[in-house]
């Protein structure tokens, strides 16, 4: 018989159970609670990163804008002719701005680094071109410093790599800088070798390489070693805070050091100097080209002597200090008897002779001709300046030891690439004849830009290569641009009012009213710096991107790159050539009033004007016959015009020049004729501070006539009907 459990255990155990349900529920409710706010905390942590990034990315575009400004119209004005103090002193706020860019730059860095948003790329590259390239501006810093900079590579290290080559010079740029800012006497030195732990045999696809990096510098107290690696550290000691920086520069390295797999650490002793050491694994790659070796020719290239020879003190000046500023010996002379008599009779042997074409008492054949009847001056080298490119009688320059020709204005930048030219060729029996900008075409270029500094500069720097840029402010003003004119390139802002660049962007690839700029290359302008930037710009549709503040020659080399554009475009595109009319609105800040540097690639576009005649080649022949009778006698008229400084005379002129070559379809000599005509209508009674331009075009215009009468006869020499 089964004893029956008594009413008040069961009551007891009920309202033990019901407690404990209690207690669970509280429980649950407790965890549920936690959970929530665990979501809540989440969702607004993510949100506060969200609201970070979008204020980074604010805060890049207002930082980066203006700093494009200072940072490009700098080197613009360091490229014009300077004297010495101004030189001086536009260099300091060059270095300054770039200064803080690279603050800016770290800061951005250190913060996408934080947030996990920076990822490793890979590519091939040849670890010897890396070196030398990011090491070589650090040894010529040392160098004048009275600095050792010594590189050693291991022959056991494998050149040809693959991994993140931009990151391991960000690495290399860190640590060697730090090095030169804390070293004041000595020597720096870097050594690569195979890191101990990774043998070739064990992984032979894959090299795990030891970088050090010694100087003998101030050195680090022993118990700061430890804490030199953490955010916005530095030493600390009053000796050392002179040096500036944020403190990230190494938080940094040891952060991308750890996404490229390796480590750093270092060694230091006070007053002795240190040794920062790091590893980084990468795969070994077979595609990757050895560097080709440096001739000693170019690097012994600097010690030779030059001199100058300018009739215009102010001119010879600055041309000489341009050259001084990149490290050459540089003497001047006035007139050509100067120059012939310091050539002649001083004990310094000169290789080069920079020369104004038009001297005060000789021209630049004259005084050529006169050094090369001196035999122990026959090997001098001679480079001429001049407003025009007709002067280039290239047999005639030959002969008379004339190696190069330079169409003024004269910039740093073109003089150091002839003279770099020049050091290539040196002792080269097939030396080319180094016209300066020949041998590119002026390309229409739209530059979509609402700040008034960064339009100014991109307008100069494509001017400086001879193109043809016009400017809109906007979105919306890009797209009524592009819908009436074809252009080659255009480079877009992405954050503009009104309408930015990505959604002008996607409208000029998605409507027909851009139809014949569908397919234009347009690269997108930011400054915004974070992950996602780029792919935000080729999702709408752009061809590439570059980030403001740009390197000019990064952005010569993105336009050189498509360039081809121009090539690809159909007969019906090419029918669309810009042909400026006087009722199409052309900015002030365009490139429309000065003179191009190089001819366009056509001379003549047939299919528009058999169009125009209802396609009647007997007309069309008829009026290019017309044309080649009467064309020279007008052209002639013009240069009379200009010799007799007759203003309203050449403004009748040239509105006829360019009507008549509109007639015939030669758009480029129209062109020119157009933009002739937009500056002599500037003009009032007297023209001398424009001459050197007016002259530059009546040249460049004989130049396309020269062209066009040649194009003209070869096509009336075909069968009738075959024009086309």
């Amino acid at each position: 018989m089964v004893a029956m459990p008594d009413t008040e255990s069961v009551r007891k155990s009920n309202l033990k159970l019901n407690t404990t349900t209690r207690k669970l529920k509280k429980e649950v409710l407790k965890l549920k609670k936690a959970a929530g706010e665990l979501v809540r905390h989440r969702e607004a942590a993510e949100a506060a990163n969200l609201a970070k990034s979008a204020f980074l990315a604010d805060m890049s575009h207002e930082l980066r804008t203006p700093l494009n400004g200072i940072i490009g119209m700098t080197e613009l004005a360091l490229d014009t002719l300077l004297d010495a103090d101004q030189r001086e002193y536009l260099t300091i706020v060059k270095n300054s701005s770039t200064h803080l860019l690279g603050l800016l730059n770290r800061v951005l860095d250190f913060s996408k680094l934080e947030a996990g948003k920076i990822e490793i790329e890979e590519t091939d590259f040849n670890l010897l071109t890396l070196i030398k390239t990011t090491m070589e501006p650090m040894a010529v810093t040392a160098s004048n410093r009275g600095l050792e900079f010594n590189v050693e590579i291991s022959p056991d290290v494998q050149t040809s790599l693959r991994g993140d080559a931009g990151r391991l010079s960000q690495v290399l740029v860190n640590l060697a800088g730090n090095s030169l800012k804390f070293t004041e006497w000595g020597k720096i030195e870097l050594k690569v070798e195979p890191a101990d732990q990774h043998s070739k045999k064990d992984a032979p696809e894959t090299q795990m390489l030891h970088f050090s990096i010694s100087d003998t510098g101030i050195g680090i107290p022993k118990e700061k070693l430890g804490m030199i690696f953490e955010n916005f550290t530095r030493v600390g000691d009053h000796d050392v805070r002179k040096y500036e920086g944020t403190g990230l520069g190494l938080a940094i390295v040891k952060k991308v050091l750890k996404l490229l797999g390796g480590d750093v650490w270092v060694e230091s002793k006070l007053g002795k100097g240190s040794t920062f050491h790091f590893t980084v694994k990468l795969l070994v790659s077979s595609t990757t080209k050895s560097p080709a070796p440096q001739s000693v020719e170019k690097i012994e290239f600097k010690k030779r002597h030059i001199l100058v020879v300018d009739s215009n003190p102010d001119s010879c000046r600055a041309i000489a200090e341009m050259i001084k500023s990149e490290e050459f010996s540089v003497d001047t002379a006035l007139s050509g008897y100067e120059g012939f008599g310091i050539l002649n009779f001083s004990a310094a042997a000169y290789d080069i002779v920079i020369l104004d074409f038009n001297l005060t008492d000789m021209d630049g054949f004259a005084f050529s001709e006169k050094i090369k009847s001196i035999e122990k001056l026959s090997t001098v080298k001679i480079i001429i300046l001049t407003l025009s490119a007709f002067h280039a009688d290239e047999k005639r320059c030959r002969e008379n030891g004339i190696v190069g020709l330079i169409v003024k204005p004269i910039y740093k930048s073109n003089l150091m690439e002839t003279l770099s030219k020049l050091a290539e060729n040196w002792n080269s029996p097939d030396m080319p004849f180094l016209r300066h900008l020949s041998v590119r075409e002026s390309l229409y270029i739209l530059i979509a830009e609402d700040n008034v500094v960064n339009q100014r500069l991109a307008v100069t720097v494509l001017q400086k290569r001879g193109h043809m840029p016009v400017v809109a402010t906007n979105g919306r003003e890009a797209i009524d641009m592009l819908t009436k004119l074809s252009f080659d390139i255009v480079l877009m802002d992405v954050q503009m009012p009104g309408m930015d660049g990505l959604e002008a962007t996607r409208y000029i690839r998605s409507s027909n009213d851009c139809e014949m700029n569908k397919n234009v290359p347009i690269i997108a302008m930011t400054a915004h710096a974070l992950k996602g930037d780029k792919e935000h710009c080729l999702e709408a549709g752009a061809t590439d991107y570059i980030a403001k503040p740009f390197n000019t020659d990064d952005l010569y080399k993105l336009i050189d790159k498509y360039a081809y554009y121009r090539q690809e475009k159909t007969e019906a595109q090419l029918s669309h050539q810009p042909t400026y009319t006087d009722d199409i609105f052309v900015p002030q800040t365009t490139a429309s009033q000065q003179p191009s540097q190089r001819t366009s690639a056509t001379s003549l576009n047939i299919k528009k004007t058999l169009l125009r005649v209802n396609n009647d080649e007997d007309v069309l022949r008829d009026m290019w016959l017309a044309f080649i009778e009467d064309a020279p006698l007008q052209i002639a008229l013009l240069k009379d015009m200009f010799k007799a400084r007759n203003v309203e005379g050449l403004k009748k002129q040239i509105h006829m020049v360019k009507g008549m070559t509109a007639n015939v379809g030669a758009t480029a000599l129209k062109s020119e004729s157009f933009r002739m005509e937009l500056l002599i209508n500037k003009l009032k009674n007297d023209f001398s501070e424009d001459e050197a331009q007016l002259l530059t075009f009546i040249e460049n215009i004989q130049l396309e006539l020269q062209r066009v009468l040649k194009d003209m006869k070869t096509y009336l020499s075909k069968p009738k009907g075959s024009i086309l």
